[in-house]
Order: structure tokens, then C-alpha cells, then sequence
């Protein structure tokens, strides 16, 4: 039987070639895999640590901005009003919005004949 096969294959060391650079061009492609996903994660993470520090920036700014709001706030007092030309309301009048009688359309009760 192996001495009927040799006779049928007997570029074996073609074979072998065929295989062998199958397997480097897998080898390559994995290590180039390898290496651009190693790439991608560092560069993940210096993005990360960019973004970590822009927040905390915004942030700071953010706590500055609600500072001179609460005390700008603060700031408004009725003598302050005066003095910018607003009075007091005598008799206030609210608006109001009338409800609907009914959310539904078919109600019977809503309509008019």
C-alpha cells in the first residue's frame, strides 16, 4: 500500500512547499492581526486617559459657571429689583389653559348635535 501511494505521489516535496507557505502566510497574517489589534488597544487607551482629562476640565468649569449662577442669584433681592425698574404686582393674573372634557374621541358626552 505506501509503495502504491509513492508511485501515485511522487511530488511529495511540492506538497510540502505548498504547505509550508501556507502556514507562513497564516503565521503572517495572524502576527499583522496581532500587531494591529495590540496598536488599536494602546491607542484606546491613551484616548481614555485624553478624555478622562477633558472631562475633568469641563467639569471644573462646569463647578465655576454653578458658582457665579448661585451667586448671581443670590445677588437679586427685591431693593435690587427697584432699583433695575421692576414693582411689585398689585392684583396678579394667571393664565390658564382650558382641559379638554375629554381625551377620547368617541366619547358621546363630548360631542355637539
Amino acid at each position: 500500500m505506501t509503495l502504491e501511494f509513492l508511485k501515485n505521489n511522487t511530488d511529495i516535496s511540492a506538497t510540502r512547499k505548498i504547505v509550508a507557505w501556507t502556514l507562513g502566510i497564516m503565521l503572517v497574517a495572524l502576527v499583522a492581526g496581532y500587531v494591529y489589534y495590540i496598536k488599536t488597544a494602546i491607542y484606546n487607551i491613551a484616548e481614555a486617559s485624553q478624555l478622562e482629562s477633558d472631562s475633568a476640565e469641563l467639569s471644573g468649569r462646569l463647578s465655576e459657571l454653578e458658582y457665579k449662577y448661585i451667586s448671581l442669584k443670590n445677588g437679586i433681592t427685591e431693593a435690587r429689583a427697584r432699583e433695575l425698574g421692576f414693582e411689585p404686582v398689585v392684583y396678579p393674573q394667571y393664565v390658564k389653559k382650558p382641559r379638554p372634557q375629554s381625551l377620547l374621541s368617541l366619547d358621546q358626552r363630548n360631542t355637539t348635535r
